[in-house]
């Protein structure tokens, strides 16, 4: 608006209203287009008035008014509600003769339409004149234009349709005039109204909200020939999307010459007919010769990116092909100039800098790193303490799930010694958030690892007198040896797949994984199950070991 030289000033009377005052009359309709492109649709527009303004004529946005099926009706109960200040006219209507005609259904089948040609004085809207001769009493009439658009709702050539009762009575009771309400549509769903009498525009919606057909109906309602430099309009409050839209827009706009800019690299190529040898993209537009080039980016980018930087370079239109608004493109097609095309191509290379005032987090401060290390030590530690217990619970005694843990603390403490010395020696290798899900999840191995081995034990213990042993720890633990194994292998040749394959993104993860799936393999074994027994130590009675018997 201040580069069309209109914007006088705003005054706010609250955080979503205020009067928007301007340099020169313009119409309603204008400003609520200019506020479209500043980024407020009509959703977003709660409301638009010009201040102390008065008309006589306006456009209403109707819900359902674009099915034909409907229009009428629809027009009818609009003109019931402004009967009292609705413009009528008198438009000359010449009526011809009854006609019968046969209509092809196809398969065959024929079936009779019956109509009446007409003449009106002037232009008229049919869907208007359907509204008006069935307000006489004309039922299971329609009006259509007989203009060679047809895609026109308007037209002075006309075709009345209905059975041929209501076409004659139509003949015997219409004369020479017919009067017609000031009303027509316009497309989009609307039709402009003419009142006899000026009124405000919230006189003229209460009118209409007073009918309970249209109250729900109606979705705009707009002052037509009545410009005005005061404009009052009530936005919708913003979404947290939208604030931040506005907040990218301003520190772009604040600090334009400080943000980074990404350069996009661009490489031309020039369309060649290979059968021929000629140029292919070479054409005569007007007076002037065209020459058709590939474009190539370093970077996908939106259409709507790309053109805004061919139009910023000042080469808007040069884009060719039917892009889609939401996907992006590496390579398009461009055709450019064949007498400035050196010049254009370095311009356009020049205008690929790209503000990026986000670009990306590239470290993590000591904050934030406090906070994320303070989160993973906790997790592990709850994640510890609910072992305990589910295991306890489950097995019934306490020592199995010390034991257990005992055995994971053990894997953690060695996991991460491995990952301190990889970073001494190689570098790279800083503790995230993926690295703690890595974490976590050697927590769940090493645990299933061990509880498979536990419930054997449990199982065995049932018909030894529920006497631990050590030959009976050993018998569960070659029991379960080939799953331990087997699992163990397969697991660790995905995650050398992953670590070797699978990018540096994702290499603290597997080093993490590989390292804690090794350790958590063994420590099942050499490291959970020799504590149980030292644990179950603590109760001479019950320990049993092969080939002694218990002292009296």
């Amino acid at each position: 608006m201040g580069k069309e030289g209109l914007f006088a000033g705003i005054d706010f009377t609250e955080p979503t209203i205020f009067n928007l005052k301007l340099q020169k009359p313009v119409e309603e309709v204008a400003i609520q287009k200019i506020l479209e492109k500043a980024g407020y649709n009509k959703d977003d527009v709660e409301s638009l008035f010009a201040v102390n303004q008065t008309g006589k004529e306006f456009l209403v946005s109707i819900k359902g008014f674009d099915d034909i099926k409907k229009r009428s009706q629809l027009l009818e109960t609009l003109a019931e509600s402004l009967k009292n200040n609705l413009v009528f006219r008198n438009v000359k209507l010449t009526l011809g003769d009854i006609v019968e005609s046969l209509q092809s259904q196809g398969a065959g089948m024929q079936t009779t339409q019956t109509f009446i040609e007409a003449e009106a004085g002037e232009p008229i809207d049919t869907s208007v004149l359907t509204s008006e001769l069935t307000q006489q009493g004309f039922r299971g009439i329609s009006v259509t234009s007989q203009s060679n658009e047809s895609s026109s709702d308007r037209g002075r050539k006309l075709k009345i349709n209905g059975s041929r009762a209501a076409l004659q009575e139509i003949k015997e009771r219409v004369k020479d005039t017919v009067s017609l309400p000031g009303m027509y549509s316009v497309g989009d769903g609307s039709v402009q109204v003419a009142l006899k009498e000026g009124i405000s525009k919230k006189d003229f919606i209460d009118t209409l909200i007073r009918s309970v057909s249209l109250k729900t109906l109606v979705k705009g309602v707009y002052l037509v020939n009545a410009p005005s430099q005061t404009f009052a309009i009530q936005l919708q409050s913003l979404s947290a999307g939208k604030i931040q839209e506005k907040i990218k827009d301003d520190v772009m706009k604040k600090f334009e010459n400080l943000l980074y800019k990404e350069k996009i690299n661009v490489s031309f190529e020039e369309i060649k007919d290979t059968s021929a040898g000629t140029d292919a993209g070479v054409a005569d537009v007007g007076s002037a010769k065209t020459v058709q080039f590939r474009m190539t980016l370093s970077k996908p980018l939106k259409k709507l990116v790309i053109e805004e930087v061919l139009t910023a370079a000042g080469y808007s239109g040069v884009l060719e092909g039917d892009l889609s608004e939401g996907i992006e493109y590496q390579t398009v097609k461009v055709v450019l100039n064949v007498e400035n095309k050196e010049a254009a191509k370095t311009a356009i290379k020049s205008a690929f800098e790209i503000p990026q005032p986000i670009k990306r987090i590239v470290s993590i401060g000591a904050t934030v790193a406090g906070e994320m290390k303070s989160r993973a030590i906790l997790a592990v530690i709850f994640s510890c303490i609910a072992t305990v217990f589910y295991v306890w619970f489950r097995f019934g005694d306490f020592k199995f799930g010390s034991s257990a843990i005992i055995a994971v603390i053990h894997d953690i403490l060695i996991t991460l010694g491995a990952v301190a010395v990889a970073d001494y020696l190689f570098g790279n290798m800083k503790i995230d958030s993926s690295m703690v899900a890595a974490f976590l999840t050697v927590i769940g191995y090493s645990l299933n690892d061990t509880i498979v081995i536990f419930d054997r034990i449990r199982e065995n213990l049932g018909g030894h007198g529920k006497l631990l042993t050590p030959q009976l720890v050993n018998d569960s633990i070659n029991q379960t040896l080939s799953r331990t194994l087997l699992t163990g292998i397969t697991t660790i040749g995905v995650l050398l797949a992953l670590f070797f394959f699978g990018g540096p993104e994702i290499h603290g993860f597997a080093f993490v994984m590989l390292v804690g799936i090794i350790v958590g393999t063994y420590s099942t074994i050499f490291i959970a199950c020799p504590m149980l027994l030292r644990w179950k130590g603590l109760e001479p009675e019950r320990q049993v070991l092969l080939g002694q018997t218990k002292k009296s």
